[in-house]
């Protein structure tokens, strides 16, 4: 079997409704024992993912397990290959509006890794206070680094400052230059 199951496949296990996934009644072809057909059915018409006593973790829904495939997935992902088919490798499903229990498909798009780091929240490890600013505490003079993504040649860029307020200003004005970020960037 794929990797991921296929648009075909997902539309024989679930309805859509409103960005979650209803089970539905699958052939007997999906399962591997008559016993585990069986024992799907308690499921039948339930929201894939849902778990009553542990509601999400890490922010998302728990993975959907496809046992033909051996391995579970994350619901936006099957969200998104349920309306349009595969995702090409290396491409991840992004929540546009950052809420990720919002699996609407209006809230997915595909994303390079790149953008969709443009787009994260400040992460709890921040020295300086300031997404893509950095304090290089190594005894240089300038230990202020500000970073960003150059847009022309999707690189990361990086400067260094005496003084975090010049850290601070120099990566507004880049990503203003650059764009990409989305509102909810560094908050």
């Amino acid at each position: 079997m794929r990797k991921e199951p296929t648009q075909e496949y997902l539309k024989e296990c679930f309805d859509y409704v409103d960005g979650k996934l209803i089970w539905k009644e699958r052939p007997i072809e999906h399962f591997s024992t008559e016993r585990g057909w069986n024992h799907f059915k308690k499921y039948l018409r339930k929201s894939a993912g849902w778990n009553d006593y542990n509601k999400h973790i890490n922010g998302y829904y728990r993975k959907i397990d496809i046992s033909s495939i051996g391995r579970g997935f994350r619901r936006s992902r099957l969200v998104y290959i349920y309306h349009y088919g595969d995702i090409p490798a290396g491409l991840f499903v992004d929540h546009i509006d950052g809420d990720t229990l919002n699996d609407r498909i209006e809230n997915l798009r595909i994303v390079t890794p790149r953008m969709n780091s443009q787009n994260t929240k400040k992460r709890k490890d921040n020295s300086s206070g300031v997404t893509g600013v950095r304090f290089d505490s190594d005894g240089r003079k300038s230990p202020y680094r500000a970073v960003w993504i150059d847009k022309e040649t999707n690189q990361r860029k990086s400067k260094s400052f005496r003084t975090l307020n010049a850290a601070i200003k120099h990566r507004k004005m880049m990503i203003d230059i650059h764009g990409g970020y989305t509102d909810r960037h560094g908050k």
